[in-house]
């Protein structure tokens, strides 16, 4: 009797019992310790390559320096910390990721529960939804890539939650108000995504901030200072001395596509967070299977693929978009101009316009990164449990059906999505290990030949690669940088980077390079004088997901 009481008090404690949900809520996580990196971590490992060695001032020096593109300095400080703490360590990086994860639920309920005036069922109800939504599972899967994206989150979440206590407080405090402020530039300094909070808390100071209103003024004018000031200092960057890698949208984006992704992000961030991206793709593929061959090519075909992506699923998300909006705007009548309806579709469009912006763009943006639905789909939860909550409160069958389905469709698709994310990653991570455990030393000058019998990611049929979104050749040579110390001329200029990137490169004594095709393999052997020992080769097989070690064959033909 003792024990049960001791626990029945334990439990009585809401911060565990939360705690403990959202631990619950972790576990289709969990069969992302069978998955390995993707293909911009790759990438930015080289970066981290050549950040080794440097003093703390140059590296902060070279970390904060301006920058026309993405300015996240204190995310690539972190994985910077991370990475010369334990290297490439994919579990390690993982734990960093799934805890992050955790305190940003944890961090969602409390927001929730202060948007809900301190009800827990639709705070529990969003934080679940925030959780499970499918479309948004590479906010956590992703797990260097993310750090930035968490940090940003977790501070932008406390910051709107210090904000909230501004507002709310019968005596409205300036600490708070700075402080807000404060964690606000912190989660603009890990990634941008959180800058549509400026528009966010402007408009939260007339929809929740009733209890004094007495200096309102005062803080808004505070307010649009400090985002002008915010605004003025990244305008700056253009003019300071910045990386020349480094490129703005308009750089890679026609102006009439940037202006359509301006207008339309918004709308299809609202359907394509709250419904899973792999549904609204079923949908539009039985769509598609109505027209004529003569429009769509017909099924399997390139032409198909384009036509229900550009076409279709466009149509879709905006018709799904249309209706969830004209859902809020019944809602907001209904209920009497609820000002969670407005705070929550504020929330989605004003964080999702800055993904139009996004560097390095190019074309028009059909279907929304799932990484960058992650902070955006926090209003859908809310909005969603909104709904859910105030729908038919006579009728609870209705309700109950309603969170069942969409509960069911989103586990059922993030279950889909990890179950693919972890195979892809599992089979690179398979032969990565297969080509290190055969060959662990190099040779002084190594030159990779790797062939495939089928083209990956959309690449025409004749450009054969393995199962990697990047270049093979970059992805090895950062794997063997570890035990290889390669000089760090081999990470600049995104040299093998791009998925069909083939070459070789000597600094010093040192070379190193990757090929897939048979000419190129004479060519570059004979360019650069290459004894057959350079050469590593292997040959990978797709219907059985194969990889045969052919060097012995190679060499041979090589020395003929």
């Amino acid at each position: 009797m003792r024990i049960r009481q001791k626990l029945k008090t334990i439990f009585r404690n809401e911060n565990l019992r939360i705690f403990l949900f959202t631990l619950v809520l972790l576990v289709p996580y969990l069969r992302l310790f069978n998955g390995f990196f993707q293909q911009d971590e790759w990438y930015g490992f080289t970066d981290y390559v050549l950040l080794t060695g440097k003093d703390l001032p140059n590296l902060l020096a070279t970390l904060f320096s301006p920058s026309i593109g993405h300015y996240d300095p204190l995310s690539d400080l972190v994985i910077y910390v991370l990475y010369n703490t334990w290297g490439m360590n994919y579990q390690a990086f993982l734990l960093v990721s799934l805890t992050s994860h955790l305190i940003i639920i944890n961090l969602v309920y409390r927001l929730a529960k202060r948007i809900f005036s301190n009800k827990q069922k639709p705070a529990i109800l969003a934080t679940a939804f925030f959780t499970l939504f499918a479309s948004s599972y590479q906010g956590t899967a992703w797990v260097v890539a993310n750090i930035g994206t968490h940090g940003a989150t977790i501070f932008g979440l406390l910051s709107t939650i210090s904000f909230f206590d501004f507002l709310m407080s019968n005596k409205q405090s300036s600490r708070k108000f700075y402080l807000a402020i404060g964690l606000f530039f912190v989660s603009l300094l890990f990634k941008e995504i959180t800058f549509g909070l400026f528009v966010v808390y402007f408009f939260a100071c007339f929809l929740f901030g009733t209890k004094n209103k007495k200096n309102r003024g005062r803080y808004l004018t505070l307010l649009v200072t400090f985002c002008l000031v915010y605004i003025f200092a990244r305008i700056l960057m253009f003019f300071a001395p910045h990386e020349p890698a480094s490129q703005f949208v308009t750089q890679t984006q026609s102006l009439g596509k940037l202006v359509y992704n301006f207008g339309m992000i918004p709308f299809k961030s609202i359907s394509q967070s709250t419904v899973p991206v792999g549904l609204i793709r079923l949908v539009a593929d039985q769509v598609a299977l109505v027209f004529p061959d003569t429009l769509t090519g017909g099924f399997g075909s390139p032409q198909f693929e384009v036509f229900v992506v550009k076409r279709v699923m466009e149509m879709i998300s905006l018709g799904l978009a249309v209706l969830i909006l004209l859902t809020g705007l019944v809602f907001f009548v209904k209920k009497r101009k609820s000002p969670i309806i407005l705070f929550s579709f504020l929330w989605i469009i004003v964080n999702s316009v800055i993904f139009a912006f996004s560097p390095e763009r190019s074309g028009v943006v059909f279907t929304v990164d799932s990484r960058n639905l992650y902070f955006i789909s926090i209003g859908s939860a809310i909005v969603v449990a909104y709904f859910l909550t105030n729908f038919y409160t006579n009728k609870v069958w209705v309700t109950t059906a309603i969170t069942v389905i969409l509960f069911g469709a989103n586990i059922f698709w993030l279950n889909c999505e990890l179950i693919i994310f972890t195979q892809r990653g599992k089979i690179r991570r398979e032969i990565l290990q297969q080509i290190k455990n055969r060959y662990p030393d190099l040779p002084m000058k190594t030159l990779f030949y790797i062939q495939s019998d089928k083209s990956y990611y959309g690449l025409p049929e004749d450009q054969k690669i393995l199962p990697f979104q990047s270049g093979l050749g970059q992805t090895l040579l950062v794997w063997y940088y570890p035990q290889e110390k390669f000089s760090k001329e081999f990470f600049k200029d995104r040299f093998l980077w791009e998925i069909e990137a083939q070459g070789y490169k000597e600094v010093g004594e040192v070379g190193f390079g990757f090929v897939r095709e048979p000419l190129l393999l004479y060519e570059m052997k004979e360019k650069y004088n290459l004894p057959a020992d350079a050469i590593i080769a292997f040959k990978w097989i797709s219907r059985t997901e194969e990889l045969v070690d052919i060097t012995p064959e190679v060499r041979l033909e090589l020395d003929k």
